[in-house]
């Protein structure tokens, strides 16, 4: 696939396509019927006071958690009007990353997270992308919220220029062990438009009190 840099046009819908019935939801109820012109993630998170965009804020290579030197971090919080993959709106004010808007950057909570790579699951070969922690997933947030999360905030990109339709088609869970497997078509133009199929399966498996995330 041709990999072209510009961020443009996010839209993201989560199918069914299988008779195990994925428990989600997700991105159906949350975002399948609207094709967003600027950026899902502002719909999604609510930085500080809200008077900054999240679009205008970017995760380096590697997200490491909010230096202390950094006095004017804020919190970005998940807003009420996700919805979970069990149905419920996000009620409470999880903050999952902290933003230093002076420089445009964003921080992963490490309450939550550990090591986070920003990666595109459109890659051959992704690998680890790093931790999520059991404290996050007791705010009832199930696997598939947990990579529908990522994909919204662009820590796992799913497209290059203008778009991607991702679908969730089958679902896999055990005690320690989570893993989904998703069909995607990326959107895009240079002299002429072309739609580009691919797939990818995210995988968290239980690694001490925590689990570890990987892309493949």
């Amino acid at each position: 696939m041709m990999k072209l840099m510009t961020i443009a046009v996010l839209s993201l819908s989560l199918t069914s396509l299988t008779a195990q019935e994925p428990k989600a939801g997700v991105f159906e109820k949350s975002i399948r019927h609207h094709h967003i012109s600027d950026h899902i993630g502002d719909q999604m998170f609510t930085v500080g006071s809200g008077k900054v965009r999240f679009s205008n804020l970017r995760f380096g290579k590697e997200i490491t958690s909010v230096p202390d030197s950094i006095k004017t971090a804020v919190p970005v919080v998940i807003n009420e009007n996700y919805v979970m993959a069990n149905g419920d709106s996000a009620k409470q004010k999880v903050v999952m990353f902290y933003a230093d808007v002076e420089n445009k950057r964003l921080y992963i909570n490490p309450e939550y997270f550990t090591n986070l790579q920003k990666c595109y699951a459109d890659d051959v070969v992704v690998g680890p992308i790093g931790g999520v922690t059991q404290a996050f997933l007791d705010h009832g947030f199930s696997g598939s919220d947990v990579i529908a999360l990522l994909m919204m905030a662009e820590v796992v990109g799913t497209y290059h220029h203008l778009y991607a339709n991702v679908r969730l088609v089958k679902e896999q869970e055990k005690e320690g062990h989570y893993r989904a497997h998703y069909k995607a078509t990326h959107h895009y133009c240079t002299n002429d438009c072309y739609d580009d199929d691919y797939q990818f399966d995210f995988e968290m498996t239980k690694l001490g009190s925590d689990y570890s995330m990987s892309i493949f």
